[in-house]
């Protein structure tokens, strides 16, 4: 199995960092170490990375950024187990870590575990909903594990996000192949080439026409002959390219002479279903399964979402940044309606969602100020100071983020991003009672953000309204039923504060399915041991 190698959207990985870092002057041992190893990795050294990020992950322990970073280090450098290690690591510090999610999914899949894949890039996809790459990694994944419903509706997803990508409509065709739906297999490649001679579609399109199609007609195995020679033309020179060579010359073969002997009939062409080079992990490659006589699957994307995002300021608090920045330009808020439901997370379909049940009320209650939605403001004058605010809040420098902040809500109060930055700021400097009332204003401006009602939650808890905390998790979990860090945090809540073990059992007994592997799962399944129902 190959290792994971360099891509050339890098690039996007490090935007944040390296913008934060270098606009600060004087860097600390920590940050430096982090923007060394980040730019190593750009350079596509990530051997040579690993040395300062380990350094990084001893100065800045709870910096899921760096276990992050060190994750992708190792990752591509072969070291797979502690690769998995660090990425857990970052994981565990930061439950809202999409991006990790998303490289787990990568290593996962890479590894020829396509199940345990689905989970992760499940979980990325409820963090950055209408992500283009989540929807094909998760359909890929869904593929590699012929849960072939599922992955059509993942991969159909992708189409509709970014119609004109060629990946997701060839892992389409691929799927088709395999269901033997040959004709709508040949209209998905067809659609990749009437925009752009992507070489697994062109490879793909001709074996359709060359061994799939029905009746094998004169016609088709004429077009297979002309795809062929145009993969063949592609650059650099494509991995099939010996094979191809010898279908070709068997068709201009048969082309001359109508009658082909045993002796002389074209080979049949069995290539790997590989599992998408993981581009959105900062590196770029191919993993070859076994042959499996299907074609070629192997996106590439060139929009990844950036794999590196904000540090938290602490455990389970993490700085928000929308998904896909466009540097240098301005940081916008997600795309995010408030009148529409999440998107559906199908390989957890048959799970269903907790049904919000009150706590049974415990300690004091939170007075909820129930703000309304403020008006929208200038958001050209807010981008400004919330750009140094983010700085700032990234190098953990509360007191100035939040100045920033503050200053970018007064120029536009309806900014959602800038609100539930200065939420998370507020919490992380203990300002408690601040943070509360602005996670309100967050909320109201999009009820449905997973990220402003997960750390609500939080900062409840903290402030010691444990009851008030359990029901925003049961209303999170009432529309992200698959959110493993929200069960687990609900379930701790039910055993610890609120004595409520038939509750707990409930949450716990979630987490375990969703996610078998999680890293508290000895530990759950002794509580359960001793808690029986």
């Amino acid at each position: 199995m190959q290792t994971i190698k360099n891509s050339a959207t890098r690039g996007l990985v490090a935007v944040f960092a390296l913008a934060a870092l270098f606009s600060t002057g004087c860097k600390p041992s920590g940050p430096k170490s982090l923007l060394e190893g980040e730019q190593l990795i750009q350079e596509g050294k990530p051997e040579e990375a690993i040395a300062p990020l380990l350094t990084a992950t001893k100065l800045l322990p709870q910096n899921a950024q760096a276990w992050n970073h060190l994750g992708i280090a190792y990752h591509d450098s072969g070291k797979i187990t502690d690769a998995l290690e660090a990425y857990q690591r970052a994981a565990a510090i930061n439950p809202n870590l999409a991006a990790v999610r998303f490289n787990i999914g990568c290593l996962h899949l890479e590894s020829g575990r396509a199940k345990a894949a689905i989970n992760e890039f499940a979980t990325f996809n409820v963090l950055q909903t209408n992500s283009y790459e989540g929807h094909l990694w998760i359909g890929t994944a869904q593929l590699h594990a012929q849960q072939l419903p599922d992955a059509e509706k993942s991969l159909t997803r992708a189409t509709q996000i970014n119609p004109r990508a060629p990946e997701a409509h060839n892992a389409l065709g691929v799927l088709h192949i395999q269901q033997k739906r040959v004709t709508d297999a040949v209209k998905n490649f067809s659609a990749v080439l009437l925009h752009t001679n992507y070489p697994p579609t062109l490879l793909n399109a001709a074996i359709a026409l060359h061994h799939h199609y029905p009746g094998r007609a004169a016609d088709n195995r004429k077009e297979a002959l002309l795809r062929y020679r145009k993969y063949l033309e592609t650059e650099p020179r494509p991995p099939y390219a010996n094979t191809v060579q010898s279908l070709v010359r068997h068709l201009e073969n048969e082309f001359e002479t109508p009658k082909i002997t045993a002796t002389n009939a074209p080979p049949k062409i069995a290539i790997t279903n590989a599992p998408p080079a993981a581009t959105n992990r900062i590196v770029t490659g191919t993993n070859t399964a076994p042959a499996t006589n299907i074609l070629v699957l192997t996106p590439k994307t060139t929009n990844a979402p950036p794999v590196k995002p904000n540090p938290p300021i602490e455990t389970n608090v993490v700085i928000v940044s929308p998904p896909f920045p466009k540097p240098p330009g301005v940081i916008e808020p997600p795309k995010l309606t408030t009148n529409q439901p999440p998107v559906a997370i199908t390989n957890v379909a048959s799970i269903p969602p907790v049904k919000p049940k009150p706590p049974l009320p415990v300690g004091p209650r939170y007075k909820y100020k129930k703000p309304a939605a403020p008006a929208e403001g200038q958001r050209a004058e807010a981008n400004a100071p919330f750009e140094k605010a983010l700085t700032h809040h990234r190098l953990g420098q509360l007191p100035e983020a939040i100045a920033g902040y503050r200053m970018a809500v007064k120029a536009d109060p309806a900014y959602f991003q800038a609100q539930l930055n200065l939420a998370l700021a507020l919490h992380g400097a203990g300002d408690l009672a601040n943070a509360l009332v602005t996670y309100e204003t967050a909320l109201a401006i999009d009820p449905l953000s997973l990220l402003a009602r997960y750390n609500f939650s939080l900062a409840l808890d903290k402030q010691k309204f444990p009851t008030d905390s359990a029901n925003e998790f049961e209303e999170l979990l009432g529309t992200h039923p698959a959110y493993v860090p929200a069960h687990l945090q609900a379930a701790n809540l039910y055993a610890e504060q609120l004595k409520q073990p038939d509750r707990a059992r409930e949450h716990y007994r979630r987490v375990l399915q969703l996610e078998p592997g999680h890293t508290e799962a000895t530990n759950i399944r002794r509580w359960l041991a001793a808690h029986p129902e």
